[in-house]
């Protein structure tokens, strides 16, 4: 049996409406699924000038999203970076990046429903912009 070809002046533009409300739907789609991960998403704060960061991710297997902390120094000067977190209103001791520049970072565990912000300071440069819970 022949395949039946629709045909006359409106085949054409149902064709492309056909196509057009595939493409809607396929990309409707995809935008539910990145809701859906959204909050699989890190955080970062740098030092201006400087280059050094701290970043918030999915690491640690503590249950929760954005739990393990890094800082990261990225300036060979001498001057230490570390990590601030303030955690229930508390600032806690800061974690250092053990090498300097040297291509690890200090890394530290944290519960994100207790973490109220956290920042990259470097020793005698200062912090950089803090980084609040309604951000991570």
């Amino acid at each position: 049996m022949p395949l039946s070809v629709a045909r006359g002046p409106g085949a054409f533009a149902r064709r492309w409406s056909q196509l057009a409300a595939a493409v809607l739907m396929l990309a409707a789609l995809m935008l539910v699924g990145n809701a859906a991960s959204a909050s699989a998403h890190q955080t970062v704060t740098v030092l201006p000038g400087d280059g050094s960061y701290a970043t918030l991710f999915d690491g640690w297997s503590g249950g929760y999203d954005h739990d393990t902390i890094a800082a990261c120094d990225q300036d060979s000067d001498g001057n230490k970076a570390y990590v601030r977190r303030v955690v229930n209103g508390v600032t806690l001791a800061p974690v250092y990046d053990p090498d300097g520049a040297g291509g690890s970072c200090g890394i530290v565990g944290v519960n994100p429903t207790t973490l109220d912000s956290y920042n990259i300071c470097v020793q005698n440069e200062g912090c950089g912009t803090p980084i609040y819970r309604s951000q991570f």
